[in-house]
């Protein structure tokens, strides 16, 4: 409400006391009013007033100079209020003009980086780790059954050795480690997100932004970690707090930013 109460006890008191109605075909009261509705709607809406309250202020100015008259102190009062509207009000709605252009581009970054890190992610369902376990079966039955000459030892099939094989089948670190660099990477992106003008009623918006951030990098520390993994149980233990991190991140990467950016885009 600081545009509005700036504007109606400057235009009210001394040493200007500008008669209401002053300026037709004008309300600046009005325009300010509008500012805080739409910015209830969303940036764009925003954009609109912000850029309808210049176009008024303009207007107001223009004519209320027009007021004056040469050698009549009782009307310099207007061309000083013209003044006080361009070096404080105008430059007030400019700021807000530029923060508004700032977080639209904002906005529209969220979701080019979004789209370029789910283009290189792989899917969360392709790094469950359950085809490791099974994959590490399949390697020892297929060395014992082929060991013709019974040359294996027991060293030769220790679960760390047949869940290195695994993983080097299914390619899983490969693809794990993938998908770790790009969460921090995206990570990076989110710490960046600054919002100069913040929406009344969009806290919600806001949090799950922070929220996203969160997890991008919780996730991509824990995927790091189980690609250190020796064994299945150790990649097991790791990768259990490490699958809900992601499946709610891959439906935030996939559909929840491209919910969220147009509520408050507007």
């Amino acid at each position: 409400m600081r545009l509005s109460i700036q504007w109606k006890k400057t235009r009210d008191n001394a040493p200007y006391k500008i008669e209401k109605g002053a300026v037709s075909g004008v309300s600046i009261g009005d325009a300010i009013a509008k500012i805080y509705e739409s910015a209830k709607k969303g940036y764009k809406p925003l954009e609109k007033s912000v850029d309808k309250l210049k176009s008024d202020l303009n207007t107001y100015m223009t004519k209320i100079k027009q007021k004056v008259k040469t050698g009549d102190k009782n009307t310099e009062k207007y061309g000083k209020f013209a003044d006080w509207i361009k070096n404080n009000l105008m430059t007030d709605v400019t700021t807000l003009e530029a923060g508004v252009d700032e977080d639209l581009k904002t906005l529209a970054k969220i979701l080019e980086d979004r789209k370029t890190i789910a283009q290189n992610m792989i899917p969360f369902d392709q790094l469950a780790i359950s085809q490791v376990g099974f994959r590490m079966g399949k390697i020892k039955e297929y060395l014992v059954a082929n060991d013709k000459e019974k040359k294996l030892k027991p060293e030769d099939l220790t679960e760390e050795k047949m869940f290195a094989a695994a993983l080097k089948s299914e390619n899983w670190v490969k693809l794990a480690q993938n998908d770790a660099t790009q969460l921090a990477k995206f990570s990076k992106c989110f710490k960046s997100y600054k919002f100069k003008v913040r929406l009344p009623g969009f806290d919600a918006q806001y949090k799950a932004l922070e929220d996203d951030g969160e997890d991008t990098e919780k996730a991509a520390r824990l995927l790091a970690k189980c690609c250190t993994s020796k064994t299945y149980d150790e990649l097991h233990a790791a990768f259990k707090p490490t699958a809900s991190v992601l499946q709610d991140l891959w439906v935030s990467l996939t559909t929840g930013l491209t919910e969220l950016v147009p509520k408050l885009k507007g």
